[in-house]
């Protein structure tokens, strides 16, 4: 998604490649939508926001840090929604029914490994790349909904209820690919990842000695 052509406070190009190669290697942005059907013990679930929020009138105790609050939102309709690295925003896949011994419910939690936010500009992708003007998009599941950014815009994110429903959930991973010397010409591997974190399935630590 989107090439970009870097310039240092010279002036002068960034992204030469290859020692006497004369070969330009533009700086980009990698993108992967993941589609995550879910059924945590059944197929009604519903989909949690996490945001933390520092106390708005903070007050200090003993030198320790200022009290924040941490909530889950449900996500009612289907909808589009943005990272948020300022209250550490992440999503939850959870069954309310399904409960382990301590009474907390069963949940997939997913963990975003982006290390920045990308908007594509739809003006100049005719409405391809809509799909990218939100981070995860939440859906209900339907058979024939499995792929295609246009169609996930302007067809799939309809507002439909999404409250204990069979939901998925749409997932971007994106990270900047500014080219180094090393790229050229057999590029080593790249990694970058998300977390599926598994929460309150069992009563306490599986390291935990029986």
């Amino acid at each position: 998604m989107g090439a970009f052509i870097g310039f240092n406070k010279t002036g002068k190009r960034q992204g030469d490649v290859g020692a006497g190669q004369k070969v330009f290697a533009p700086s980009h942005i990698h993108a992967f939508l993941y589609r995550l059907d879910f059924d945590v013990d059944g197929e009604k679930n519903v989909v949690e926001e996490f945001n933390r929020e520092p106390d708005k009138n903070p007050k200090l105790f003993r030198g320790l840090p200022p009290r924040a609050r941490c909530s889950w939102t449900p996500i009612l309709k289907e909808t589009g929604r943005s990272l948020n690295p300022e209250t550490f925003r992440s999503w939850r896949v959870v069954n309310r029914n399904s409960k382990n011994a301590l009474g907390h419910p069963r949940s997939y939690h997913l963990m975003p490994g982006n290390t920045g936010v990308f908007r594509s500009d739809i003006r100049y992708s005719e409405g391809r790349e809509g799909a990218a003007q939100s981070d995860l998009w939440v859906t209900r599941y339907k058979p024939d909904e499995f792929g295609g950014m246009e169609a996930l815009v302007k067809k799939y994110a309809n507002d439909e209820d999404v409250e204990d429903q069979n939901v998925v959930l749409w997932y971007w991973l994106t990270f900047h690919h500014f080219p180094r010397s090393e790229d050229w010409m057999h590029q080593p591997m790249v990694w970058s990842s998300f977390q599926l974190m598994p929460r309150d399935f069992l009563d306490g630590s599986p390291l935990r000695p029986r």
